[in-house]
Formats: C-alpha cells, structure tokens, sequence
C-alpha cells in the first residue's frame, strides 16, 4: 500500500532542512550530510518526547519448547502493558510480568519447571557491538512449541535513503519537519526562537492526536479489575527494562 503524496520522505526533509540553512534545495555533499544530521537528531528527539501510539503495535512472539528463555527483537524497547496472551485478539492473558528474581524464586519454589508460562521477565542480554539486546524467561518453561500475542515498543532505525518515511506517518509530518528545523536552528548558533516556538505548537497538536488514537484502538477490558495484572507483575519490584 503506497503512502499518501503528502507524505514527506526524508529527502523532503532534509531538503527543507537544506534550504533553511544554505538557501538553497541544491545542496553539495557536506550540506547533505549536514541537513540529514540535523533531520535524524530531531527525529529521534520527537520520539523521545512520549510513549507514541504508533510505537506500540500488535505481533506474534514465537516460543520453542524446553527455551528457558526467547531472545527477542532488536527492534525491541518495552512491552506495553506487562502480560503476554494466548489469543490474537488479546482477550486470554497468558503470562504476567515480573522481575528477574521473583521468577527465578517461582522456578525455586514450584514443583512445575515445564508447561504453560504463566509469569514471565524481560532482561537484557550482555552488550554486543550490535547494540543493546533483550530476552524473555519463562516460568514455567515451554513443554511445547507455542505462540503468543503481545504488544511492545519498538525503537525506529535512523532514515538514511531518501525513500524512507519515518514513523507516525502524515499526522505527525508536520511536526517532525518542525523538530528538524528547531535541530538545525539550534546547532548552526542561530538564535532559538521561530523555530523552536513552532515546534512546541505542532508537538502539542501531535500529543492531542496520537491520545485519539490511542483511546480508539485501546483493547476492551477483559473482565479483570484495573490494575490487577499491574499488581501481580510488580509484586517483587520495579521491572529494570
């Protein structure tokens, strides 16, 4: 499915970036470069800036039988909402978030190593030149190959052709070009202020319209009191990812 025209890619970006700082959309190589920097690092200060609905999607997670642990995307940053669920219609929740202590004690205290998981925790991986990592352990372990359901964040990679379009897609357009020159404003020792001012405006009509979306796409309460899961995932403590 091709994006609307409206879109902007990163070229459209970069190029905008550009023509603010060298006034001009013929840019040489080291003004590319320069512009493209400038549209990354607002990029990524745009999606620090919250929890982004679009960050969040729905996907299958993959269990093999007899894995104490999964090693999971690189793409990973959290899990949404601490619980794993059999269905994809995530309606049966599976597994319940906990600490990596508390559920190494489950696995202590239960005479049931393998089956079904009913708890589980994220914990990092030991850093690679790839980057930081992220595993799942089980308890209790998988006595089968299974298939789970869960919602979790995803951390974007940078934009580097001038194809790419960065996440959150139209909606949000106006407000990552807004970043990107508040970017470029900013580390060209210009003064901080058109730029800068707007950006605040479109990011508080971005937040207004990434809460719509996310009150329409909420899941429908599963009959469990508010915060019961929330309350049995912590029960050992903060969770450290």
């Amino acid at each position: 499915m091709a994006e609307p025209t409206l879109s902007m890619t990163f070229k459209d970006l970069y190029e905008e970036v550009g023509f603010y700082l060298y006034q001009s959309y013929t840019l040489t190589d080291s003004q590319k470069t320069t512009a493209q920097r400038y549209v990354n690092i607002g990029y990524s200060e745009f999606l620090l800036e919250r929890k982004w609905s679009f960050l969040l999607p729905e996907s299958e997670l993959s269990v093999t039988e007899d894995d104490e642990s999964t090693d999971l995307p690189d793409n990973f940053g959290r899990i949404a909402d601490g619980r794993i669920y059999h269905d994809a219609a995530m309606s049966e929740v599976c597994a319940v978030e906990c600490s990596a202590s508390y559920l190494r004690s489950l696995r202590t205290a239960s005479n049931e190593l393998t089956g079904t998981p009913t708890h589980f925790a994220i914990v990092p991986k030991t850093p690679a030149a790839t980057g930081q990592r992220y595993e799942v352990m089980w308890h209790p372990i998988p006595d089968e190959d299974m298939t789970f359901y869960w919602t979790h964040e995803v951390r974007p990679n940078k934009l580097s052709s001038d194809g790419d379009y960065p996440v959150g897609g139209l909606h949000h357009d106006a407000t990552l070009l807004a970043a990107s020159l508040r970017v470029a404003e900013r580390m060209s020792g210009r003064t901080q202020g058109v730029h800068a001012n707007h950006y605040e405006r479109m990011l508080a009509r971005s937040i207004e319209r990434d809460k719509d979306a996310s009150t329409q796409t909420r899941r429908k309460d599963i009959g469990a009191p508010i915060g019961f899961y929330d309350s049995i995932s912590r029960i050992s403590g903060d969770v450290t990812h």
